[in-house]
């Protein structure tokens, strides 16, 4: 996984955080980096109850950080006072954190999102990475699957595309992961040329779908063998990515991919304009997450610019 020297682990003291702050140490760790756990208090600080409220809060953090060995990592814990969101966000800002962890839950028993208001505005609106892990994973992923998205002519995309990469791979050689990468792709206006409007036979179309895939599949296989290049022998090895060639809406397809092969861990990029404030995510990236049940590690393009500000 990419290195990460400034991790913010957000903990919600209203579920189990322990599968997600286990991942947060474990990560710090190995990346030699700095970890620090917060929990949020949004309330008014003249209420009657606020300062009980901020002691309890500082009481759970440092419980939960409690047996960390400081000598091999250095640990903080600190309460936040205000919006949830936006006082993560303050936080990333303000101190140049590079990765947000936080736990999430979800009552499999019902048919609802994964992700709550705050889970979806931090990733929206985070400019660093923002990892959501469910808190039943209680175990290392056993499967992994990255998306990736076409556009050869995107330098931006392309260098988005090797982070993901290099995040799934560097995960699933942690946790001796299955790694799945999925692409879709579509035939632009396919619909409308099939129809009696078009002028082009279905044999034409055919062909043209055919040429779309073939180049697809082989931008697919020339940027994972141009990734797995840079890998050492051993970790070449190992890796041996399933690729899922889809032809479909990525909006659909990708979550349906997700849940065929049973994904424990999505790693996938917000896009959305970049440099532009208030852009803050892409129609695509948006459904695929308002539809996954698995946990996520979203990643947005470098240049982005959160539109919320200090």
């Amino acid at each position: 996984m990419s290195r990460f020297s400034n991790i913010l682990f957000v903990a919600d003291l209203a579920i189990d955080s322990t599968a997600a702050f286990n991942q947060a140490v474990t990560l710090a760790k190995n990346n030699q980096a700095k970890l620090t756990v917060v929990g949020v208090v949004d309330g008014l600080p003249e209420s009657s109850f606020f300062d009980s409220l901020v002691s309890q809060y500082d009481k759970e953090l440092r419980e939960l950080v409690k047996n960390i060995d400081n000598d091999i990592l250095e640990v903080e814990t600190e309460v936040l006072v205000g919006k949830d969101f936006i006082e993560i966000i303050y936080e990333v800002l303000k101190n140049e954190r590079d990765l947000v962890i936080k736990a999430v839950e979800h009552d499999e028993s019902i048919e609802q999102r994964l992700f709550g208001s705050t889970d979806m505005k931090l990733l929206r609106k985070c400019p660093c990475p923002v990892w959501l892990i469910k808190s039943s994973q209680k175990k290392s992923f056993r499967k992994i699957l990255v998306a990736i998205d076409y556009e050869p002519n995107n330098p931006e995309n392309e260098s988005l595309n090797r982070e993901l990469l290099g995040m799934g791979i560097s995960q699933a050689l942690t946790d001796l992961s299955e790694l799945h990468i999925v692409h879709t792709w579509q035939l632009e206006n396919e619909s409308f040329m099939r129809s009696p409007w078009s002028d082009k036979s279905s044999e034409e179309i055919d062909i043209m779908s055919n040429d779309q895939e073939h180049t697809h599949r082989d931008w697919l296989n020339n940027c994972i063998a141009n990734y797995c290049g840079d890998l050492d022998s051993k970790s070449r090895d190992y890796i041996q990515p399933k690729f899922h060639l889809i032809k479909g809406d990525p909006k659909t397809s990708v979550s349906e991919c997700a849940k065929n092969i049973g994904a424990e861990l999505l790693v996938i990029g917000t896009v959305g304009r970049t440099g532009i404030p208030g852009f803050i995510i892409g129609n695509t990236a948006e459904s695929i997450l308002t539809q996954i049940k698995c946990s996520v590690l979203a990643v947005k393009p470098s240049g982005f610019i959160s539109p919320v500000t200090l």
